[in-house]
C-alpha cells in the first residue's frame, strides 16, 4: 500500500521560501529509490560540462570531495577521474554498482546519511546536488554542514536544487512532488545560506533552467539586522502573485488534461508514456489515467519491471514500443523532448507526441 497525503505549498512573504506543510518524513522511504539520470546522453553532457567548469575554476586538483546524496556517484566518479581527485560519497541507498574500475581506488561511498559525526574530514570542495529540497529541516542540515567545515574558509560548497523561479514562470505543475519538502527560488536560497553562515559566490540556473547552483564558502562574519532586512527586500516582489497564478494555472490544467484524455479514449488511442520520474508519478497520480496509459517507459534499466508508486503504470525498456506501437507517446519531461523524440524514431515508430 502506497503512503499518500496532501501537497499544501505555503509562502513567506519575507524570504520568497516556499514549502510543502503536507510534508511527513514518515511517510518517506528513499533507500530503494533510483533517482540516476545517468543515463541520459544529454544528462551526461551537462554533467561532464559541468564538472569541467568547477574543476578548472575552483583547481579541483588532487583535492578532497565529499558528495552528500551521491546516488550511484556517477557526478563523483566524472569529477575524480577528470581532476585526479579523492571522493568520498554519502548516501544510505544506492549500491553504487555503476562505478568504473580506473576510478574504484579513488572513491569512497559510506551509506549512511551525512552527519556531524563525519566532521573530521575536512574535504576542500563538498556538493550536494538535489537534497537540500528534500530535506525536512534545511536550515538545521546547512548549519550542520557549516560546524563540519570548521573554521577554515578555503572549503568551496556547490549545491544544487530544483529551480522555482522556472516552475513559476513556466506554471510546470508537475514538477511538484511530495518527496519536496522546500521549493528554492534564487532569492530564498541566497538567504538561507547567507543565514547559515555562508559566503555566497554566485548563483545561477543551469540543465535548462530546471536547476538552481549556488557556491559559496564558510565565512565568520555574522549577518547584521541591515543585511538580514536587505536580503529580505531582495525577495522578488512578484513572487506572491506567481504562487497565486500557479493554483489557477493548475485548475485550468486539470480540465483541460481531462477532456483531452477523455478524449482518447473515445478515439481508443494507444498511448504510451517515457520518463518515470517525479512530473510523471504526480502527473498519473492527478489523472484517472491507468486504463488508457498501462505502461511508461525509461531508460533506467534498473526501474524495468517496477511500477509508478501510486498508480501502477508497468515501466518498460525503450525497444518495447516495436510491439506496443503506440498511437501517441506521452513525455513527462519537456527536458528530454528531443532525446525521447529520436529514440522514438529510431526505432522505426513515428507516433504523435504529447509533452507536459
Amino acid at each position: 500500500m502506497v503512503s499518500r497525503s496532501d501537497i499544501i505549498l505555503s509562502y513567506c512573504d519575507a524570504c520568497g521560501f516556499i514549502c510543502n506543510e503536507g510534508h511527513n518524513l514518515e511517510k518517506l522511504k528513499f533507500d530503494s529509490n533510483d533517482f540516476s539520470l545517468a543515463e541520459s546522453s544529454s544528462y551526461q553532457i551537462y554533467i561532464d560540462q559541468l564538472t569541467d567548469r568547477l574543476i578548472k575554476k575552483y583547481n579541483l586538483y588532487g583535492k578532497k570531495i565529499i558528495e552528500v546524496g551521491c546516488g550511484e556517484g556517477y557526478f563523483l566518479q566524472e569529477i575524480c577521474r577528470k581532476g585526479n581527485n579523492i571522493g568520498i560519497g554519502f548516501d544510505p541507498g544506492p549500491k553504487n554498482k555503476l562505478i568504473e574500475k580506473e576510478t574504484q581506488n579513488r572513491l569512497k561511498f559510506i551509506r549512511a546519511y551525512y552527519s556531524s559525526n563525519y566532521h573530521y574530514l575536512q574535504p576542500d570542495f563538498l556538493v550536494c546536488r538535489l537534497l537540500l529540497d528534500l530535506i525536512s529541516e534545511p536550515i538545521t542540515f546547512l548549519k550542520m554542514v557549516r560546524e563540519n567545515l570548521g573554521s577554515s574558509e578555503n572549503p568551496i560548497v556547490y549545491f544544487e536544487v530544483p529551480n522555482t523561479n522556472n516552475i513559476l514562470d513556466e506554471l510546470s505543475i508537475y514538477s511538484f512532488g511530495y518527496e519536496h519538502r522546500s521549493c528554492f527560488t534564487k532569492e530564498s536560497l541566497t538567504y538561507i545560506f547567507s543565514l547559515c553562515g555562508f559566503e555566497v559566490l554566485d548563483i545561477y540556473s543551469c540543465w535548462e533552467n530546471n536547476y538552481l547552483a549556488i557556491e559559496a564558502r564558510p565565512t565568520s562574519s555574522l549577518l547584521s539586522i541591515a543585511e538580514i532586512r536587505e536580503l529580505q527586500r531582495n525577495v522578488n516582489k512578484n513572487l506572491k502573485e506567481k504562487t497565486i497564478r500557479l493554483n489557477q494555472a493548475f485548475q485550468k490544467l486539470k480540465s483541460e488534461t481531462d477532456k483531452r484524455l477523455h478524449q482518447l479514449q473515445l478515439e481508443h488511442k494507444k498511448v504510451l508514456a517515457w520518463g518515470a520520474g517525479t512530473r510523471a508519478v504526480t502527473f498519473f497520480n492527478v489523472f484517472d489515467a491507468n486504463d488508457l496509459i498501462p505502461f511508461i517507459v525509461d531508460i533506467n534499466a534498473r526501474r524495468h519491471g517496477k511500477y509508478l508508486p501510486g498508480s501502477g503504470q508497468k515501466v518498460v525498456a525503450p525497444e518495447f514500443v516495436l510491439t506496443y506501437k503506440p498511437d501517441l507517446v506521452l513525455i513527462s519531461n519537456p527536458t528530454y523532448a528531443d532525446e525521447i523524440i529520436s529514440q522514438v524514431r529510431s526505432l522505426g515508430q513515428h507516433p504523435e507526441f504529447w509533452i507536459l
